[in-house]
């Protein structure tokens, strides 16, 4: 079948219309060069801050450490922050100890937390529950990063004292694609 040209012709909308259909057009243009087997629903929509944020989230990993283990986990003098070394030395992964310790050493320790159950519900819930059940089910998952540590490679420590836990959550930030 033969195509035929139908000439130049000019469409009256809306620019927020116009700009609406252009964005879906190319959304399928792109899909279309893709040639893929299987579609997902986020493939037929603009990228969420989400979407562009999952490409750096891994499956979270919990280690039930026991109680003996997990009072050997200190904080450093009197401080507030927690001796790392004393935490890593509970974990039974040398390979993911010496990921942490590099990562350290690259500046990507953001956060060490021990949510506590009875100042917060709330807290525990989203940095020790939501945490173990995304590692249970085997899905990426991230939460509570600062925004200037959204493009860094780095790691998240969540000690929950009533489960006697560690869980560890790495994050690869230069997997985001920056414009």
């Amino acid at each position: 079948m033969k195509r035929q040209s139908l000439g130049l012709f000019t469409i009256h909308c809306p620019k927020e219309l116009w700009e609406l259909l252009d964005s879906r057009i190319t959304l399928m243009a792109e899909l279309h060069e893709k040639n893929v087997d299987e579609f997902e629903e986020k493939d037929f929509r603009q990228k969420t801050k989400r979407d562009e944020q999952e490409v750096a989230w891994t499956v979270p990993v919990v280690f039930s450490i026991g109680e003996e283990k997990y009072n050997r986990i200190t904080k450093i003098g009197k401080s507030k922050k927690w001796d790392t070394e004393t935490i890593f030395e509970q974990l039974n992964s040398p390979e993911i100890v010496a990921d942490l310790r590099a990562r350290n050493e690259a500046g990507g320790q953001f956060q060490i937390t021990q949510p506590d159950p009875e100042k917060s519900k709330n807290t525990y819930k989203k940095y020790i529950t939501d945490f173990i059940k995304k590692a249970q089910e085997q899905r990426p998952f991230n939460m509570g990063l600062h925004k200037d540590d959204k493009i860094k490679d780095g790691y998240q420590i969540f000690l929950d004292k009533c489960g006697y836990r560690v869980i560890v959550s790495i994050y690869n930030g230069t997997r985001i694609q920056t414009e």
